[in-house]
């Protein structure tokens, strides 16, 4: 059976030392126990984890422990969107650079997504275009929100038009929400709260929008869309009773949609997973683990998936042959 994990971070080495060198954020800190912390003024974003985060050969040890085939290596937070622009265009290459270094060096155990600068749309086109055609990279990455704006901007339209021609997938990765003062206000770390919140508003945007009617997107959402299969029914009966307000026109209703999208299964919580398969089918189902951070799961992906009251040949597809169709592998 093919296992693939299509959520996973990584951040290049250089990444790590600029973000060490930094006195501005987004910078690193060392907390009292001597952890290694990305921050963001108030905002904790990660762990850095070593040699996890940045070497294939440590991943491929806990690929071989855990029973996965092939990892896709992704952009995570903070996105380079929330860099000077320089800066961002610099990281966006870095990390382009080694990930497919990686990618050739071990090709059967690992695909990657390109890392953009989306503060500077018109460097995060040249950078596309060089990261797919140049380098070889199999899918990009947006965030729930790049340099503040949500997906549903009009200013990513171009990109979402090479996108499409491409035929690539989008993986989506949370950043430092939009709601940040509220979740300090409550005294919750965003990667709790914030970020599955910046997800689900930036998913509902993009079928309010139309956007997801204007073009033919395969995006990946990370941590079962956020509260997106939850809330399905709420969508349509808020787009029938608001549209004459707010001027929305869709051709499709929301849920129809937002089921066309694709989830990962970075829940590891069998209820919530159960609920996403509903809402979206299995054919929309990809396994992730969020390796290598601390709340990921990469010990247990596999074993929650094959534990589900559902068929088989979901199991098989959730596991791994629906990322192979997205991704368009030859088996």
């Amino acid at each position: 059976m093919l296992v693939i994990d299509c959520h996973s971070t990584f951040y290049p080495k250089e990444f790590i030392k600029e973000l060490a060198r930094r006195k501005q954020d987004p910078r690193l800190i060392e907390n009292e126990s001597g952890r290694r912390i990305i921050v963001e003024g108030s905002v904790f974003y990660s762990h850095v984890i070593e040699p996890q985060h940045s070497s294939p050969e440590a991943r491929i040890k806990d690929l071989d422990k855990y029973g996965i085939d092939i990892q896709i290596l992704s952009p995570s937070a903070p996105g380079y969107d929330r860099f000077e622009p320089e800066v961002g265009i610099k990281l966006s290459k870095v990390h382009n650079d080694e990930v497919s270094t990686i990618c050739e060096r071990y090709p059967d155990r690992f695909l990657a997504s390109a890392a953009l600068p989306l503060q500077d749309v018109d460097a995060a086109i040249d950078e596309l275009k060089r990261a797919i055609e140049d380098l070889g990279l199999h899918g990009v990455c947006f965030y729930s929100n790049n340099a503040g704006k949500l997906m549903d901007d009009p200013v990513f339209y171009p990109l979402y038009e090479r996108i499409e021609k491409y035929g690539i997938p989008i993986f989506l990765h949370p950043n430092a929400p939009l709601t940040i003062d509220l979740m300090q206000r409550v005294k919750i770390p965003p990667p709790i709260l914030g970020f599955t919140f910046d997800t689900t508003m930036t998913l509902v945007s993009l079928a309010y929008s139309g956007v997801l009617e204007k073009f033919n997107l395969k995006i990946i959402s990370p941590h079962t869309g956020g509260t997106v299969p939850f809330l399905m029914h709420r969508f349509d009966s808020s787009y029938n009773a608001f549209k004459s307000i707010t001027g929305w026109e869709l051709k499709n209703r929301p849920s129809e949609l937002l089921k066309n999208l694709y989830y990962d299964t970075c829940s590891f919580y069998p209820p919530a997973l159960m609920c996403t398969y509903e809402a979206v089918g299995g054919d929309h189902l990809l396994m992730g683990t969020d390796y290598p951070h601390l709340i990921g799961g990469i010990d247990r992906s596999v074993q929650i998936i094959e534990s589900l009251s559902i068929p088989e040949s979901d199991k098989e597809g959730i596991l791994g042959l629906n990322a192979a169709r997205i991704y368009k592998l030859r088996l």
